[in-house]
């Protein structure tokens, strides 16, 4: 390497010569001398550069796979060239600085950029200079192909002894059933070695997947002073006695037994569409639509739409629910009995009414071969009316209302049997009587009901349970029909009803009430939101802070605390999307639905979570970010290139909050030293959609949290030394009042893995610059599901701004090629000028989605908003701009952006205005921008 460098000095020094007449500012001068390969798989990239006759050193900025321009930059690898250097260099420079280099390339982005070119440039030091000298040497030098390691096959045996393990290199093991526990583990050379059990046992025993290091350090010493050592290993893999995992897979039925099963269930309604139920008169609009209702003019989504069920069963999976309860319990004559019988008992059932009632039931049905298609574990319990006189009349083949349900149903069940939840030996199916249930257990309408049930034979066929509401306050029901209640309620098990709606009132007298089976509590129901400040009976009038889960959650908290006392075989959560005025009051505070929304996000779905993971006792055994938000998805394990004694990598994966990922001091807020974490999927790869980042927090305040981050994500877990990251962009989320930031990638990724790397530090308390983090994590379709491609896509002709660069003027979004549009710089993330950018189409058209296309460099998306501001012309207006929306979509790896608008729009055009601007490749990675590369609008 020295005759090379010689070399390569030499040559540069003639250069140099050349150049010394160069206008001010003085030139960037310099030259990259080689390669160092590395054991663990990096490379160390050696050279020098400096301004000439300024002593002070310069940074380095580093271009893979070609110049600026067309190559990728990458900011981990630019560092400060102040290394102390030869005489020669100095002559060059005409200083006596230190300029010399050293830029270890992890071995990460070996494998991701594997044979392929690097350019290096030395960049003006002087305020208000830009740009940079590319340095003698670029392009002729190659990152060498990654070194594979020779560990890091998954176990599937009893036992497996794992050799080939280097000293000093991170490397794999992992036991594809069971976990880990060490037998035994050697260090050394030959016959001089050294056990490394204790520190294998430490950090693997009861793992299914660690990353151990071995060396003198951890191993206990040097059994063969300087000799490249080894290390093999023996573990079992050992099978767990228990599982929290949520009972119920896709290929069976969910078998419940009395006293050691416990379900959560939560209330679904599947009556949503064009031709049924839709969102029109709601205090709040779903954040999921469909183009069936946006087209007919409609708020809100389809409930046959398969990417609104898609999308509801993995949250619905993500809450930890095993169940949902379905309802067709209204209307049961018109949905039930033939449109003949049903019109002369019903005055109701007209032939639009019975069209309306049949479409409801026909969604709801849909459920059973749609969830079957997708392959969910979630079951059904299917829940018809009963509480309507007209339900027991006798249609003209001989049956009822009831009976033309449970026939239905039973259909259903038959044919998709591994969706039933089995109770007593049969599928549970529920029959509601709604509110007020009188004792007459001979007479009312209730007890005929189940006399019918019984006398038909449908006993034989299902468990058959009857259900109501507000039992809290009908003590005639009760166990103690005269007591005053100061805490939950038993029913008399003379009225064993199901009760699906309670409320948790104590300055009212007003508790949940349940049923026992033998010595088990059977049934429990857990209300979102409760009542207005009286007892609740019909009024909706009057808002109590108090009853609202909104906030903090305290209401359904409670509600869950008295599950935690009861542990009932059934838990009923009410509930998901009625979007209806029930009893129990109903406005935009105290709704008790949970399905996201404009006005409360996922505000509920999260504290919901939160509580059943809790309740099933998860939060130790399978999360290690609770109470994040939905879809969190275990980690396994972390790595950095930057650890700061006793603040290992592994703290940010550990779950203990506590506990914390720290690298050493920055000088500055820049990353000089390429700094980054990266955590791995304990169950990888999956489908993600958002990082969860827990700051480290000092009295309560976030420290070391970086300002601004790169994120990067892989898809492979094959081999955790050497992914293929793909970039996905540079983000500024900050912790909130918990510590907990959330990134939303804006588009669904298959990830094994993440990799944090901060643009600007954050800063320790007191004082100092670090990457500081306590959790890190990936979550799944925590938005709505990534719009589909537009069948129809309509060019911008036109294009308008009011902020421009001379030489990206917005006119180069109107047709795709290399050219892009520019603002100017801004200092800050923030569009303090009201910078705009508009395109106008040939003709007025139907819309629903806005394409952005970002400006790219290599795989990168460049100075593409994070968040911005969507408006559309108004009908018949080229001028007059309506507010649409405020967005926050993120180019794909292709670089397009697909905005679903929620609706469809007459209009001629497109105004998009940033909100929180993101950086251009310049050559300190901290200019603030305005740009995109093409500007189109679609249908549908």
């Amino acid at each position: 390497m020295s005759d090379i460098r010689h070399f390569a000095l030499f040559s540069v020094l003639l250069w140099a010569a050349a150049s010394a007449s160069a206008a001010s500012p003085a030139p960037i001068l310099g030259n990259i001398d080689g390669m160092t390969p590395h054991s663990d798989g990096s490379q160390t990239l050696h050279g020098w550069t400096c301004q000439q006759g300024n002593n002070a050193a310069i940074q380095t900025n580093v271009y893979l796979g070609g110049p600026n321009g067309t190559g990728t930059f990458s900011l981990p690898l630019s560092v400060l060239a102040n290394s102390a250097n030869e005489a020669a260099v100095n002559t060059v420079c005409q200083d006596t600085g230190s300029h010399r280099f050293n830029i270890t390339i992890p071995a990460l982005v070996v494998g991701q950029f594997s044979g392929q070119r690097i350019y290096v440039y030395g960049l003006y030091p002087q305020i208000g200079a830009t740009g940079g000298g590319l340095l003698n040497g670029s392009g002729t030098c190659a990152i060498a192909t990654a070194q594979a390691l020779t560990v890091g096959n998954t176990c599937t045996g009893v036992v497996c002894d794992y050799t080939g393990a280097r000293e000093g290199v991170s490397t794999e093991l992992s036991c594809a059933s069971g976990t880990m526990t060490v037998q035994s583990a050697t260090f050394g050379a030959g016959t001089s070695t050294e056990s490394c059990a204790s520190y294998l046992a430490s950090l693997c025993n009861g793992k299914d997947f660690c990353e151990p290091n071995f060396n003198n350090g951890s191993c206990g010493g040097d059994p063969d002073p300087n000799v490249y050592k080894s290390a093999s290993a023996i573990v079992s893999c050992v099978q767990s006695s228990t599982s929290t995992e949520f009972p119920g897979v896709a290929a069976e039925p969910l078998v419940v037994t009395s006293g050691s099963s416990h379900v959560v269930a939560m209330a679904y309604e599947a009556w949503f569409g064009p031709h049924t139920l839709n969102f029109q008169n709601v205090a709040a609009t779903p954040l999921l639509s469909s183009t069936d209702m946006s087209s007919a003019g409609l708020r809100g989504y389809d409930s046959a739409d398969p990417a609104i069920i898609r999308q509801h069963v993995k949250w619905l999976e993500n809450l930890g629910m095993d169940a949902v309860t379905i309802d067709l319990t209204n209307g049961m004559a018109c949905t039930f009995d033939s449109f003949a019988f049903a019109s002369t008992i019903d005055s109701g059932c007209t032939s639009g009414a019975a069209q309306f009632w049949q479409n409801l039931k026909n969604n709801t049905g849909n459920l059973y071969p749609a969830w079957t298609k997708l392959g969910t574990r979630l079951k059904i319990i299917p829940m018809i009316g009963g509480a309507d006189a007209d339900s027991l009349s006798v249609d003209t083949d001989g049956k009822t209302a009831i009976e033309h349900g449970l026939d239905y149903f039973a259909g259903l069940m038959s044919q998709y049997p591994n969706l039933s939840v089995i109770y007593e030996g049969k599928p549970l199916i529920l029959v509601f009587f709604g509110a007020a249930q009188s004792p007459d257990t001979v007479n009312s309408q209730w007890a005929k009901v189940m006399q019918l049930i019984a006398q038909k034979g449908y006993n034989s066929m299902f468990t058959v349970k009857m259900a109501a509401g507000l039992m809290d306050s009908q003590p005639a029901l009760w166990l103690n029909a005269n007591s005053t209640p100061t805490g939950p309620i038993q029913m008399s098990p003379k009225y064993p009803f199901f009760s699906l709606v309670d409320r948790l009132k104590p300055s009212y007298g007003l508790y949940p009430s349940y049923n026992l089976n033998g010595s088990v509590v059977e049934n429990l129901a857990a209300s979102i939101s409760t009542a207005s400040s009286d007892n609740g009976w019909g009024s909706n009038n009057t808002y109590d802070p108090g009853d609202a889960l909104r906030g903090n959650g305290e209401t359904f908290q409670a509600f869950m605390a008295v599950a935690d006392q009861l542990k009932p075989t059934f838990l009923f959560v009410n509930q998901f999307n009625e979007y209806t005025h029930p009893d129990q009051g109903w406005d935009a505070n105290t709704i008790n639905d949970m399905d996201p929304t404009n006005l409360w996000g996922f505000q509920t779905f999260q504290v919901v979570r939160d509580q059943i993971y809790q309740y099933r006792g998860l939060y130790s055994s399978n999360l290690n970010m609770a109470g994040s938000p939905i879809g969190y998805l275990p980690m396994g394990s972390a790595s950095s290139n930057d650890v700061l004694s006793g603040w290992p990598a592994s703290s940010a994966v550990d779950g203990n909050f506590a506990s914390s990922y720290s690298s050493y001091p920055f000088t500055s807020t820049a990353n000089t030293r390429g700094t980054y974490l990266a955590a791995w999927l304990k169950n990888g790869p999956q489908l993600v959609s958002h990082v969860l980042l827990r700051a480290r927090l000092l009295s309560g305040v976030p420290t070391g949290f970086p300002a601004a981050y790169d994120i990067y994500v892989t898809a492979s877990s094959a081999s955790q030394s050497s992914p293929t990251w793909t970039y996905v962009g540079n983000f500024t989320a900050q912790p909130d009042s918990n510590g907990l930031a959330t990134a939303y990638l804006g588009f669904d990724y298959t990830a094994a893995g993440v990799k944090i790397v901060p643009t600007l530090m954050g800063t320790n308390n007191p004082g100092g610059n670090y990457f500081q983090m306590a959790e890190i994590g990936l979550g799944t379709d925590y938005l709505q599901y990534a719009p589909s491609a537009p069948s129809t896509v309509y060019p911008i002709v036109s294009a308008t701004s009011n902020d421009a660069l001379s030489t990206q003027p917005a006119s180069n979004v109107v047709v795709s090629s290399n050219a892009y549009y520019s603002s100017n710089y801004f200092s800050s993330s923030a569009n303090d000028r009201g910078t705009y950018l508009q395109g106008l189409m040939g003709s007025q058209q139907q819309v629903s989605k806005v394409i952005l296309t970002a400006r790219m460099s290599g795989i990168q998306p460049i100075a593409f908003p994070i968040t911005y501001d969507v408006y559309l012309t108004a009908p018949g207006s080229k001028t007059s701009w309506n507010f649409i929306g405020h967005f926050s979509t993120s180019p794909n790896a292709n670089g397009v952006a697909t905005i679903d608008l929620g609706g469809t729009y007459a209009t001629w055009g497109v105004q998009i205005i940033p909100t929180t601007l993101s950086v251009d490749d310049n050559v300190t990675g901290l200019n603030h921008y305005f740009q995109l590369s093409q500007i189109q609008l679609g249908s549908p």
